[in-house]
C-alpha cells in the first residue's frame, strides 16, 4: 500500500497571486512537484515566523518596497531564530557613534569635527530636539574585512631582481662627506 496522499486545492483565478500561482502550477512540467516544493517552501518559512510567508507574498508583488521589507523583518524576526546560513556577509550592522556641533567660535557658524560618543548618548541626542547639534551611527560588516581573499590581490614584482640591477656610482659630494665624517669619528 502507497504512502502518497492526495490533497486536492482549489484556486480563485479572480485573485491575483492565486491566479499567478495557478498560471505556474499549469507551466509546469511536473506539476506535482512544483507544488511540493511551494507547500514545503510555505511550510519552512513559517518555521521562522507565521507570518514570513505573507509579508514575502506582498513583497514580490510589489505591495511593499524593500526598506518596508527590511523593516519588518528586522522587528519581527529574532536574531537567534534565523539559522547562520540565512546571515550573510554583506549584512551591516552599528560600530560606532558620533555627534558634531555648530562651532560658536568660528565666525561663519560651522560644524565642528565628529566626535566619538557612546550608544546611550546618541540615544539620548536623537530625542532632543536641539538643532545645533547632529549624530549619526557608523555601520561595518557583521564579520569585518577579514573576508578579503589575499591570495587574490596581486603582488607587483620587479622586471629584474634586486641582485642584478646595476648599482648607481656614487657622487663626489657623497664620497667627499663620507670622508669628511669618517676623519672627526676617528678624532
Amino acid at each position: 500500500m502507497s504512502n502518497n496522499k492526495k490533497i486536492f486545492v482549489y484556486l480563485n483565478t479572480d485573485v491575483p497571486e492565486q491566479k499567478e500561482l495557478f498560471d505556474y502550477i499549469t507551466q509546469e512540467r511536473n506539476k506535482a512537484k512544483a507544488v511540493r516544493d511551494s507547500l514545503s517552501l510555505t511550510m519552512n518559512l513559517k518555521k521562522f515566523n507565521d507570518k514570513l510567508p505573507t509579508i514575502l507574498s506582498l513583497f514580490t508583488q510589489n505591495l511593499i518596497s524593500v526598506s518596508d521589507l527590511n523593516m519588518i523583518l528586522n522587528s519581527t524576526l529574532q536574531k537567534d531564530t534565523v539559522p547562520v546560513e540565512l546571515l550573510n556577509e554583506n549584512v551591516y550592522e552599528i560600530v560606532a557613534w558620533q555627534k558634531r556641533v555648530i562651532n560658536p567660535l568660528s565666525p561663519d557658524q560651522t560644524w565642528s569635527e565628529w566626535i566619538a560618543i557612546s550608544q546611550e548618548e546618541y540615544k539620548n541626542l536623537l530625542k532632543s530636539d536641539d538643532l545645533s547639534i547632529q549624530v549619526r551611527a557608523l555601520k561595518g560588516k557583521r564579520l569585518g574585512d577579514n573576508l578579503v581573499n589575499i591570495s587574490t590581490i596581486p603582488v607587483i614584482e620587479p622586471k629584474e631582481s634586486v641582485e642584478k640591477q646595476p648599482k648607481t656610482p656614487e657622487s663626489n659630494t657623497a664620497n667627499n662627506a663620507k670622508k669628511l665624517f669618517n676623519k672627526k669619528s676617528q678624532n
